[in-house]
């Protein structure tokens, strides 16, 4: 997330530099413009950002995060080599490359960019949640996670929060 703010900041090589080098200047964005870009850079790492990335056709086409992506070329396969293919001797059209399914302008390594940026952030907030002694954050991240879980082939992990989110919705009495 650290490299989402440093691109932010037009590519600036070293984001504690930047920060330490405005300070001594004399001019440290606002409180206020700080939350404005943290805002907008909560986007990046989002399950929506990660079905944008991946070329959904029901994303709106038009949306901000989109025209902030550049887009790069269009990948071609190389060339096949012509002493192990068969003469072609037919006249038809060349054949379209295969997508296997996938949508033509998906961006496989921007999706799992946007998906690693994700997980570290609920990682990490888990972690400081466990650290400061905040069960309420705790179990938030938990439902995320059990969700993640389902989607993915961790039946395990996912068996074991469901039990915990049932055992703490309707198993445990309210202390309040």
């Amino acid at each position: 997330m650290l490299d989402c703010w440093r691109l932010r900041f037009n590519e600036c090589a070293n984001i504690f530099k930047y920060f330490s080098d405005r300070a001594a200047s004399g001019s440290l964005p606002d409180l206020s413009e700080l939350d404005k870009i943290a805002q907008e850079l909560h986007t990046y790492p989002t399950t929506r950002a990660i079905y944008l990335a991946l070329g959904d056709p029901d994303a709106p086409s038009s949306s901000e995060w989109i025209k902030s992506v550049p887009l790069g070329s269009v990948w071609s396969p190389k060339a096949k080599n012509s002493t192990s293919a068969p003469p072609d001797t037919s006249d038809k059209e060349p054949e379209t490359p295969e997508t296997h399914g996938r949508h033509e302008k998906e961006d496989r390594v921007l999706a799992n960019s946007i998906t690693f940026m994700r997980d570290a952030l609920l990682s990490r907030e888990i972690s400081y949640a466990i650290a400061e002694g905040d069960a309420g954050r705790v179990y938030e991240v938990m439902k995320v996670l059990l969700f993640l879980f389902a989607g993915s082939s961790h039946t395990k992990h996912c068996t074991y929060l469901l039990e915990e989110v049932t055992r703490l919705e309707l198993e445990s009495s309210n202390s309040g």
